[in-house]
């Protein structure tokens, strides 16, 4: 199944969340089978990208508005909204680790922010990475951001660098390995 662009969805639990242009559609796994449960609005706010969080049953949701809604499935809820004059474009990755939440937008910021105060880990931990952020994955030992200029950065939990890695060829997609590696696909 191809998505449209800007389209994103994730699963939390027993949910599945698929968000596209205005719209996000809710499943839930009930009884040995999915069954639909909602189609929410999203406030006009186009979904960007959205990613689990440790929250039972809640996402995180990017929208082209610049900001990062957290969103309780269960509750039918927003349950926090991030959000900050370092946000002003649509947020194009998001990825949690813990508490921590790392988004990128399509400005290049990347920014590390503690989901429980919704707030940004610290000053330092907003910076100006790519010209464009294309992917974001979490792992135990940190963050990976793919940015369109074919680079490749993997952060620590504080929101320092680590590694930066120019590629051959622009990356499209990261993922987090069970020893807290990165694989990154090209």
């Amino acid at each position: 199944m191809a998505q449209e662009s800007g389209a994103s969805n994730c699963i939390a639990g027993r949910w599945i969340f698929v968000a596209s242009a205005n719209h996000a559609l809710v499943i839930e796994w009930r009884t040995g089978r999915f069954q639909h449960i909602r189609t929410e609005l999203l406030d006009g706010k186009a979904s960007m990208s959205a990613c689990t969080l440790p929250i039972s049953g809640c996402v995180a949701i990017g929208g082209n508005d610049g900001v990062i809604r957290v969103w309780n499935l269960a509750k039918s809820a927003i349950i926090a909204k991030l959000s900050g004059p370092h946000l002003k474009s649509a947020i194009t990755g998001l990825a949690a680790s813990g508490w921590t939440l790392m988004s990128g937008s399509s400005d290049g910021t990347v920014c590390l922010w503690d989901i429980r105060k919704e707030a940004p880990l610290s000053s330092n931990a907003i910076t100006k990475a790519h010209n464009s952020v294309t992917e974001i994955a979490a792992g135990s030992k940190g963050f990976i951001s793919l940015g369109s200029e074919k680079q490749a950065i993997v952060w620590n939990e504080n929101g320092r660098e680590r590694l930066k890695a120019k590629l051959p060829i622009k990356p499209w997609a990261a993922a987090a390995m069970a020893d807290g590696s990165f694989a990154v696909r090209t």
